[in-house]
This record gives C-alpha cells, structure tokens and sequence, in this order.
C-alpha cells in the first residue's frame, strides 16, 4: 500500500515516538522511510531590522543542531544520507514539496494538543494536512497525566 513514507521530525523531546512510528510503519508495509526537519524563521523582536544579523545566526545556529540530530536519527533508523534533509522555511511549503521531490505516500508527524493562545496562533498540522497531495499519519502526542 504504501512505498515512500516521510517522517517530519520536529525539535522537541516527541520526536523520538513520532520516529518510532515511523519505523514501525516502514517495516509493516515494507516501505522507504525519509526524514524531514524543517526549520522555520522566527523573528526575535519588532525590531528584526535593526538586529537584521541576530535572526539570521540564531537560524543558522537552530539548522546546525538540527543536522547534528537529524544524523543521529538517520544512523539510528538506518536512513541512507540521501533521504535524510533538514531545511530552513515553512512546514506548509516545505513539506508537500519534499513529498512530491520523494513520491511520498505517506507522511507521518506528530500531532500537539494545544491549549490557551496556542490553539489560535499554531496550525502547523492543518497546514500540513491541506497542503500535502497523500496521506497523513498523525502520531497523538498528549502530555502525560499523572494518575
């Protein structure tokens, strides 16, 4: 069913179970697994045009830990290089257009609940959803709660 599976990696401690996914699903359907991170511009302050350099390193600064990881996760899964990419932009560009440079059938990312302001001002996933030309796979990332 599936032959080309993208696993989107983000920065935070989940990434490992969205992987995990990922990994489990390549080996149920026998498929190809690439690994995405995309790192996304964040201004700092109103005043990006006076600090314009600060942005610009911090970015630089966030895309080479994210190579360090992402490394670490290809070796990790067994992902050649090749099929192993980090890039600066935005998650609604960048991913459908890795997934149509891969032939992706399949993407798989984690999934936020959000609470408060966040559920307003982030959507990534729904981005996502609607920009991508196959399927999603969205792994449920709720807090833990303590029982």
């Amino acid at each position: 069913m599936y032959q080309r599976l993208l696993c989107l990696l983000g920065n935070g401690p989940d990434a490992e179970r969205v992987l995990e996914r990922a990994q489990q699903a390549r080996d149920h359907f026998g498929a190809r697994l690439h690994l995405l991170q995309v790192v996304e511009f964040m201004p700092v302050s109103g005043a990006e045009d006076a600090m314009l350099a600060t942005p610009l390193v911090l970015a630089d600064e966030l895309e080479t830990q994210a190579r360090e990881r992402m490394q670490r996760w290809a070796e990790q899964s067994g992902v050649d290089a090749d099929h192993a990419r980090v890039l600066q932009g935005d998650l609604a560009t960048e991913v459908p257009r890795c997934a149509q440079d891969w032939d992706i059938d399949l993407i798989v990312l984690g999934k936020h609940e959000r609470h408060g302001l966040a559920c307003w001002f982030n959507h990534s996933e729904d981005d996502i959803l609607h920009a991508s030309c196959c399927d999603l796979l969205a792994v449920h990332l709720a807090e833990a709660k303590d029982d």
